[in-house]
């Protein structure tokens, strides 16, 4: 038998498993962190819905240093996310080798937020439609900074820029919850608090 064959003792070749975070978002904010601790500290993925007639439209975007990576016109979230990082990898390489199987592409569409931010994003969305209808933005920022709290910027701009608000917090949820409060003035009182 041969030195290195794979029948030798009964071993058999296994692919390394790549370590996978609990959410696509999760997997983008330590490809921030890698691209920050590599020289990149401006490092931002930024994430854009603009209300339509039809529907809420989506886009992603990456940039670090001189890059920029960019889709839009997404249906979902989770569209946008993922396919930013399939254009990403298509254009520069981030890891070695079979390392680009390591972020947000290990990740279905309903992995990539978790319930809870899905929930309260929803809910926000659905407050900005009714005050809004069609004419407004919300935007979306996360930024790998050493101070928690200032790693998420939000912004709604809405009724032709009349309605500007930011808000931001550590986490996603606590970005878009943060907001929400910021532009309760300007959402419709619910009906029940009047009586």
């Amino acid at each position: 038998m041969s030195a290195d064959s794979s029948d030798d003792f009964g071993t058999q070749v296994i692919q390394p498993v790549a370590f996978r975070y609990p959410t696509a978002w999760i997997s983008w904010q330590a490809v921030l962190g890698d691209l920050a601790a590599r020289g990149t500290p401006d490092a931002r993925l930024g994430v854009e819905a603009i209300g339509r007639e039809d529907a809420t439209h989506w886009t992603a975007e990456l940039v670090w240093g001189e890059n920029h990576e960019r889709v839009g016109e997404r249906l979902s979230l989770p569209a946008a996310l993922l396919d930013l990082w399939n254009e990403l990898i298509a254009h520069h390489t981030l890891y070695p080798g079979d390392l680009t199987k390591r972020g947000p592409a290990l990740y279905e569409p309903h992995e990539c937020i978790d319930i809870e931010t899905q929930a309260v994003l929803h809910r926000l969305l659905g407050v900005i439609r009714s005050a809004f209808g069609a004419d407004w933005t919300l935007l979306m920022a996360y930024h790998p900074v050493a101070k928690a709290d200032q790693r998420i910027h939000t912004r709604l701009v809405a009724r032709r820029g009349e309605v500007a608000v930011t808000a931001g917090g550590a986490t996603l949820i606590e970005g878009a919850r943060a907001l929400m409060r910021a532009a309760a003035p300007y959402f419709p009182k619910l009906r029940h608090a009047r009586e």
